[in-house]
């Protein structure tokens, strides 16, 4: 395999000519080699695909996506398969074509249960259809604590996803999102993040140099971590708003704009139920 990741880099590079009728040749002998050579092959493709000048990144991706699917045909049980199943379900996810996400996620669900992938799968299934259902969210916080949404039943919560390596949105989001917090506190509105960070200091850096001063699970192994898996995680930031009773109003916030949105109407609907009684 590192003899076929040099092989993918040197073609890749353009440093020699060859590379991709070598790569070629190992695929046609099959086995775990040649469908890792494969998935590779594919993935080098797409970059250099996009790195085109005037690259029409929409045409790439569909290209990308359909050298996958074809992937699958040709080494359905290979090691790499459930990782190509997570990554067009997820890719059909954020084209907004959930319904091809799920049939992705169950089909990865199925025949690949007990791999990380299929985990994750599991969980975007079940984030997918939470909307409507209560949610309560549970974990140890940055400073030992425990950290539990059941505890503030009663008020409008926002469950935000994050990591401090999240890229521009997370830096543009979260900043914002804290100026809804401070101004919607006394309405009763609360933020609880999920730091997917893989340092604590990272973490800690991050809250000081943009004021967030919510409460934080903090628990390791990131991206591949339990609750980022339990809820099927694959961008960054996300983030759940829960109402007063528990259950989930939204689970697909980008934006604190969008979160805005949200929660004016979810504190309207609370500020009426009060009034009815």
């Amino acid at each position: 395999r590192q003899a076929v990741d040099s092989l993918v880099a040197a073609y890749q590079t353009g440093v020699w000519s060859k590379g991709r009728e070598t790569i070629e040749n190992i695929v046609k002998q099959g086995g775990p080699l040649g469908s890792y050579a494969s998935y590779r092959l594919i993935g080098a493709d797409f970059v250099m695909r996009n790195e085109e000048p005037n690259g029409n990144y929409v045409a790439n991706q569909k290209k990308w996506m359909s050298d996958l699917e074809a992937f699958l045909k040709e080494f359905p049980k290979s090691d790499e398969a459930p990782e190509v199943w997570l990554q067009l379900g997820s890719s059909n996810e954020f084209n907004a074509e959930e319904d091809k996400a799920r049939e992705d996620y169950k089909r990865l669900v199925e025949e690949f249960p007990d791999s990380l992938a299929g985990k994750k799968a599991a969980g975007a299934l079940r984030r997918l259809d939470l909307e409507g259902k209560p949610f309560a969210l549970k974990g140890t916080g940055a400073d030992g604590s425990t950290v539990d949404t059941a505890a503030l039943k009663g008020k409008t919560v926002l469950v935000v996803f994050w990591a401090s390596w999240g890229g521009q949105s997370v830096r543009r989001e979260l900043p914002d999102v804290m100026k809804l917090a401070e101004k919607n506190r006394d309405r009763g509105f609360e933020v609880v993040g999920v730091c997917l960070d893989n340092a604590k200091e990272d973490l800690e850096a991050f809250q000081k140099e943009h004021g967030l001063n919510w409460p934080q699970v903090f628990e390791p192994n990131g991206i591949d971590g339990r609750l980022a898996v339990e809820y099927g995680i694959i961008s960054l930031p996300t983030m759940f708003l829960i109402d007063a009773q528990g259950k989930v109003v939204n689970r697909n916030l980008r934006s604190a704009s969008e979160v805005e949105r949200q929660l004016e109407k979810a504190l309207e609907t609370k500020s009426v139920a009060l009034g009815e009684k």
